[in-house]
């Protein structure tokens, strides 16, 4: 069930005696399911999946979960299934699709269909790029939270403790993947690494008297209260104190809403705490490591009907803040699914789920077949106006593209005219590997130059700048614009090939946009705290004669 962001979740059905009559219209007149739901495998599959949004009390639903994953698992043993299918099943079997976190989803949906026989190429492409184009901007984020823990200088002083970058980042992306929610993954990947070392303190280092002194530091919120600190746990506790009022600062300027005590006493969700769960009530019960692993499903079950009933109360709570709690759940069960996820023992599967999510892997193009014949062909030309709004098309920062395309001409074709420029290369003359870095790299971050139908008001023919009009000795970059700019003007000019000029500029453009806007925030930054320092200086300790 999805529910637009900002939006209460509204309730599935009015009431139970409503949602009783549609689900026994699936039974016979004996109170059982009908046999004859076996036979359609799909709406078996339906059934299945529709049966996770119970809550309390609702035994019809519980019923139908039971009846549907039987006869599922007792199909996929038939020797002759449709293996698409058969795919779907197995997944749905393994993790339903109410419990599994969003971009994991659609990243596995898009590699099995393009495993089937019958799947669009066209509509297969448009998948991978819109994943894509969501993903550049989660690698935009993770770019920089590890330049933030490394500047916390906790992995050189606290050398104890989990270098969690990724899997941090992971929960974050799990609970708010949306590109407007960007400062939120910043702050609660700085949260969740904040977690996960404060919990390392506690489970892996300190001594009792030591952790009671640091318990009474946070409590009390106290700067001063570092002094009664041992050295490691100051580095802790100052970097603790700094970025949680940091981050209220920050939200208190920019939405008038103080969040500190909240902060303060977030709950470490995400301590790994799941097979510490299993390993508790073995010995408290003595049963099985199976015994208790069945048991601490059927807890993660009751605890979803509780989140299934909360979903679905009218409540005047946001939308948006219910959403991300249950994907708070979602990302838990991806974590732990396969064991630990986050602990000190992360390995095997999980470490190849988890440290390489796919949620944060590229999906490969190619330009081939029908579908990239001509890849702008693909959109309406009305559909480009979206680009002008500085839409991300795709970029990744860590890859450099490389075009076989010169925007300005070499002095040996200058004499023979423009139309022997290089720049009448035809698109296609790319090779496959270039062809699917363009296709990884085209990234359009507020535009200077519109991607918008070709000016043909003009019939003359181009006319060569004069010397005096031609930027021959300016800077590259200025350069690459004047000659895309003049190019377009040409009647006899190559639209494919002018589209692609304007991606590889507006491409780097974005890099430089990017550059500016950290270098802008730090100068500024640097220049508040001089003037406060000076300000002090002048106000608060000098002398008349001094200053």
């Amino acid at each position: 069930m999805y529910n637009p962001p900002g939006e209460t979740p509204p309730s599935i059905l009015e009431n139970e005696e409503e949602r009783n009559k549609v689900f026994n219209s699936f039974r016979d007149k004996f109170g059982n399911f009908k046999k004859s739901l076996c036979e359609d495998t799909k709406g078996l599959l339906s059934l299945y999946e529709a049966s996770y949004l119970l809550m309390e009390d609702e035994s019809i639903l519980e019923e139908a979960r039971d009846f549907t994953a039987k006869h599922l698992k007792e199909w996929l043993r038939k020797e002759s299934i449709d293996p698409n299918l058969g795919m779907l099943v197995s997944h749905a079997l393994e993790l339903p699709l109410h419990w599994a976190m969003p971009r994991m989803e659609a990243r596995w949906f898009i590699d099995a269909y393009e495993r089937r026989l019958d799947m669009n190429a066209k509509l297969l492409e448009f998948a991978k790029l819109d994943f894509n184009m969501l993903q550049a901007i989660h690698q935009e984020d993770l770019k920089h939270a590890p330049r933030w823990w490394e500047s916390t200088g906790w992995g050189k002083k606290l050398p104890f403790v989990r270098d969690r970058v990724v899997e941090n980042y992971l929960w974050s992306l799990g609970e708010a993947f949306e590109p407007k929610f960007q400062n939120f993954r910043s702050m609660e990947t700085r949260i969740n690494i904040l977690a996960t070392c404060v919990d390392d303190v506690y489970d892996a280092y300190g001594t009792l008297d030591e952790l009671q002194l640091f318990t009474n530091a946070i409590d009390r919120w106290d700067v001063n209260a570092v002094e009664q600190l041992p050295d490691y746990m100051k580095i802790c506790f100052l970097g603790l104190f700094n970025t949680i009022n940091e981050m209220a600062y920050v939200t208190l300027k920019e939405h008038g809403v103080h969040i500190l005590r909240y902060l303060k006493n977030k709950e470490e969700v995400k301590r790994g705490d799941i097979p510490k769960s299993i390993q508790i009530y073995m010995h408290e019960t003595g049963v099985s490591v199976e015994d208790a692993k069945e048991h601490i499903n059927y807890l993660i079950s009751e605890a979803w009907k509780k989140i299934n009933e909360a979903r679905a109360v009218d409540s005047s709570i946001n939308g948006t803040f219910v959403e991300i709690v249950t994907n708070m759940a979602r990302v838990s069960q991806f974590m732990y699914q396969h064991g630990d996820g986050h602990g000190h023992d992360i390995g095997g599967k999980n470490k190849e789920r988890v440290t390489f999510s796919q949620a944060l892997q590229p999906l490969p193009f190619f330009f081939s077949g029908e579908a990239f014949a001509d890849p702008f062909r693909l959109l309406p030309l009305s559909d480009f106006d979206i680009l002008n709004t500085g839409f991300i098309f795709f970029a990744s920062l860590k890859t450099k593209l490389s075009l076989r395309i010169r925007l300005r001409p070499r002095r040996d074709e200058e004499a023979a005219g423009p139309k022997s420029s290089i720049l009448n290369e035809q698109v296609s003359d790319l090779t496959q590997d270039e062809g699917n870095e363009v296709s990884k790299m085209l990234s359009l971050r507020r535009p200077h130059l519109t991607l918008l139908s070709p000016r043909r008001a003009s019939t003359r023919l181009y006319k060569r700048p004069t010397s005096s009009s031609r930027p021959r000795r300016a800077m590259p970059k200025l350069g690459a614009r004047w000659f895309i700019d003049a190019y377009e003007r040409r009647v006899d000019m190559n639209a494919k090939l002018l589209e692609f000029a304007k991606l590889g500029f507006n491409m780097l453009q974005a890099i430089h946009q990017d550059d500016l806007k950290h270098a802008s925030r730090s100068m500024e930054t640097r220049i508040n705290i001089l003037a406060t320092c000076v300000d002090d200086v002048y106000d608060a300790y000098s002398t008349l004669d001094e200053l």
